[in-house]
């Protein structure tokens, strides 16, 4: 099974490229930080909280990269299933990077974020930059070891001015703790400002690379950044990321003319528009599913919701005039609707019924016609309309009341079996059948048939 990173706050482009490491890919959203209500003395600032989202558990992914920004890509798409940050999510990304289930990675762009308290990350605040530094240092001298060759390297991609500047008010761990610590600082601006900062396992007299999580300034290039950084970390770190190896040179675009660069931009261009578009085609479609579910209850519902769903088809879909006797009291017999066409002047008293039974009892239909006995009123016709052996396939549904018996009891009502009045909406809905002839054919007598593919 393949690596997993999740790459919180980037873009379809951003997760393609970075896939093609050969590790899986997941994106996530993090909303701008507000402040809440809480205790906190003059001097420090007012406890955040901010909305999460993670497709798995943040201890399921090797990398975890984090854009702070107050315009998240995809926020449309992620803000509706993110959750408030609780103190367990602290407690779980503390964790992760404490406890070396991965290395955190947070970029700082333009956002409200004043710490990363409710990140797991107690050991630094964050406050505006000026916003008129025009230059970037890092370190002075050549670097052999991974991550500082990389974050050298990546240093010309960095946007300029920083959006924050980096505040720590400790560098270094206790002598006598369990796991000591130093605060490194890749980025500086010319006001010897942090803008960058990494925490690495050890003393500071020790060399040996072991980061445990990183704060960077915003680039201009997540795509070269983000691969720069996760190919040092397979190789500081070859259990999390045993898949990246650096042999991507071989193929790299930067070796051919820049044609093929300009292609390239523009495939990436493509992705994040396709995938965009296929967003909101989801989302359309849910929401469509969600406009057309009472048809879908005609075949799975049974009780009221069954009810209101055939209200529902009746109304909205055939133009009937349906009263919810149940709701209007005005008599006390025992059907649940009164249907009316008003072009051909006829009614029927409805029973509206579901079961999970594949052989409904026939009590239902003796049922309707003792009510309409008991009105005393030849004219009054009714119907039954019943949706049985509920939890099957529909197409897999033997017919009911089909014996001999069976099928004499019902030429005294109008029967409608659910999966005909749901074919008969689609015909209307799908395919334009006039609506004065689909209410004819539900006015019949006996049981009603009726196939799309006959229209």
């Amino acid at each position: 099974m393949n690596s997993k990173i999740l790459l919180i706050n980037f873009g379809y482009s951003e997760q393609e490229k970075i896939s093609r490491l050969g590790v899986d890919v997941d994106l996530g959203f993090l909303s701008n930080a507000w402040s809440v209500s809480g205790s906190h003395d003059a001097k420090s600032k007012p406890p955040q909280t901010a909305s999460f989202y993670s497709p798995l558990a943040i201890y399921e992914y090797k990398a975890v990269i984090i854009r702070l920004t107050k315009n998240p890509p995809l926020a449309n798409t992620y803000n509706p299933k993110a959750k408030i940050i609780e103190e367990r999510d602290r407690t779980n990304f503390f964790s992760y990077w404490y406890d070396g289930r991965g290395v955190l990675i947070v970029v700082t762009d333009e956002s409200d974020f004043l710490n990363l308290d409710m990140l797991g990350i107690p050991l630094a605040h964050l406050e505006n930059s000026s916003g008129n530094d025009a230059t970037v240092d890092s370190y002075s001298t050549e670097q052999n070891q991974e991550l500082k060759k990389v974050l050298k390297e990546v240093k010309s991609t960095i946007t300029i001015p920083p959006a924050k500047y980096i505040l720590v008010p400790k560098r270094e761990s206790e002598y006598n703790v369990p796991k000591r610590w130093t605060i490194y600082t890749p980025y500086t601006n010319r006001n010897d400002d942090s803008i960058g900062i990494y925490l690495n396992w050890g003393s500071s007299y020790e060399n040996e690379e072991q980061p445990a999580f990183l704060i960077l300034p915003a680039f201009r290039d997540y795509n070269v950044a983000i691969e720069k950084l996760l190919k040092a970390l397979s190789k500081i770190y070859p259990r999390l990321l045993p898949e990246i190896a650096d042999h991507d040179w071989l193929t790299d675009d930067k070796f051919y003319p820049k044609e093929i660069t300009n292609l390239e931009k523009a495939r990436e261009k493509l992705i994040n528009e396709t995938g965009e578009k296929l967003e909101t085609l989801k989302a359309q479609k849910k929401e469509l599913k969600e406009k057309y579910k009472y048809l879908h209850q005609l075949l799975t519902a049974s009780g009221d919701e069954l009810k209101d769903a055939v209200i529902k088809t009746l109304a909205d879909v055939f133009d009937f005039e349906v009263e919810d006797l149940d709701e209007s009291r005005k008599n006390n017999f025992r059907e649940d609707l009164l249907v009316s066409d008003k072009e051909i002047k006829e009614k029927r008293f409805v029973e509206v019924k579901g079961t999970k039974n594949s052989n409904p009892t026939l009590s239902y239909v003796v049922q309707l016609q003792n009510n309409l006995l008991k009105r005393g009123d030849s004219t009054a016709k009714g119907a039954l309309i019943l949706n049985y052996d509920l939890t099957r396939n529909p197409s897999e549904r033997a017919d009911a009341y089909s014996s001999p018996e069976e099928e004499e009891a019902i030429k005294g009502i109008t029967y409608i079996d659910t999966r005909v009045l749901f074919e008969l909406a689609l015909a209307i809905v799908d395919i334009g059948m006039p609506k004065a002839e689909a209410r004819k054919v539900l006015f019949g007598s006996g049981r009603i048939f009726f196939s799309r593919e006959s229209h």
